[in-house]
C-alpha cells in the first residue's frame, strides 16, 4: 500500500489518498505518488513546477531549551530536536545534554559508547584573542582550518588555549608565523626554528605553545603569533606512511606505501 498525503496539514486528520502497489511497499509520500523511500517529502509545485505557496517549506521538527531536553524521560534512539536555548548546566541523568554546547540540531543515541546522549552535527568553541576567549558558534564539518591569533611576550606564548575540546577533537597546527617583531639572531643555534606545539591538559582542551627557544626578539619588541589548525573530529584522521626515496636526487617519485584507493587511475 503506498499512501500519498497532500499536505501536511492533513497530517492530523488522515490520509486523502492511496495508490496500491503490488506487492505493497508500506511507503509514505507526501505531494508525491512515487515516493522513494519509506517517507518522502516534496514541496507542493503548480503544473509550471512553480512553488505555490513561498511562505516557508522544510521539516519544523520540536524546538526545545536544554534544560526541556534533560527533562525527557525516555528519549528512544535517533529522537531529533533543534534546541533553541543552551544555556544552564548540562545534566547527566538518561537525557545526558554535556554535548549540548550550542544551538542546533541534535539527535539522541541510545546505544554504544555515547549511549544517553544527545549528539550535534556542530559545536560552540572559541576563537582566541590574545590567547583567550571570543565565542564563536560555527558547524564542524570533517576538516575544519581555524586561525588563532594572539600577542606574545616577546615571542613566547606558554599557554594559548583554544576552547576545542580534545576528547571529541583532533587538532594539529599547520602552520605558525610571528608577525610584528624580528628575531635578534645573536648566535646560532636549534632555536632558530621556532617551536611550535598542540598539547592537552586536564581541563580536556586543546592549547598551543610557541616559541623561538634561546632566542628573543630585537629591543624587546612583543611580536603576535598568527596559527592556523586543523581541527578533525576524532576518528577521521588515517596515518599513512610511505617508504623513504633513499637516492640522492632533486626528483622523486614516490608510490610504495601509497594505499590504490589515493592513486590516479
Amino acid at each position: 500500500m503506498r499512501k500519498i498525503i497532500t499536505s501536511l496539514a492533513l497530517l492530523s486528520i488522515g490520509i486523502v489518498g492511496y495508490a496500491q502497489d503490488t506487492p505493497p511497499t508500506g511507503r509514505v509520500g507526501i505531494n508525491t505518488t512515487t515516493p522513494r523511500g519509506t517517507l518522502e517529502i516534496v514541496a507542493p509545485r503548480n503544473d509550471r513546477k512553480e512553488l505555490l505557496d513561498t511562505t516557508n517549506h522544510g521539516i519544523v521538527v520540536p524546538s526545545l531549551t536544554k534544560a526541556e531536553v534533560a527533562s525527557l524521560t525516555a528519549p528512544v534512539n535517533g529522537t531529533l530536536v533543534f534546541i533553541k536555548d543552551a544555556s544552564g548546566t548540562a545534566s547527566t541523568t538518561k537525557s545526558n545534554t554535556t554535548n549540548v554546547l550550542g544551538n542546533g540540531f541534535y539527535y539522541y543515541v541510545a546505544t554504544g559508547e555515547n549511549e544517553g546522549t544527545w549528539a550535534s552535527s556542530g559545536s560552540t568553541y572559541s576563537n582566541g584573542t590574545n590567547g583567550v576567549s571570543v565565542n564563536v558558534d560555527a558547524p564542524l564539518s570533517k576538516v575544519n582550518i581555524i586561525k588563532y591569533a594572539a600577542r606574545a611576550y616577546g615571542d613566547w606564548i606558554d599557554n594559548l588555549n583554544t576552547n576545542i575540546d580534545s576528547d571529541r577533537y583532533d587538532m594539529s597546527v599547520l602552520s605558525a608565523v610571528l608577525l610584528g617583531a624580528e628575531i635578534d639572531f645573536n648566535h646560532t643555534g636549534p632555536g632558530e626554528v621556532p617551536k611550535i606545539s598542540a598539547f592537552t591538559q586536564d581541563d580536556k582542551k586543546w592549547h598551543i605553545k610557541a616559541d623561538f627557544d634561546s632566542f628573543n626578539t630585537k629591543d624587546g619588541r612583543n611580536g603576535t603569533w598568527v596559527f592556523y589548525v586543523m581541527v578533525t573530529p576524532k576518528g577521521t584522521i588515517k596515518y599513512i606512511e610511505t617508504t623513504t626515496s633513499e637516492g640522492a636526487s632533486n626528483t622523486h617519485n614516490i608510490s610504495d606505501g601509497l594505499p590504490d584507493e589515493f592513486k590516479r587511475k
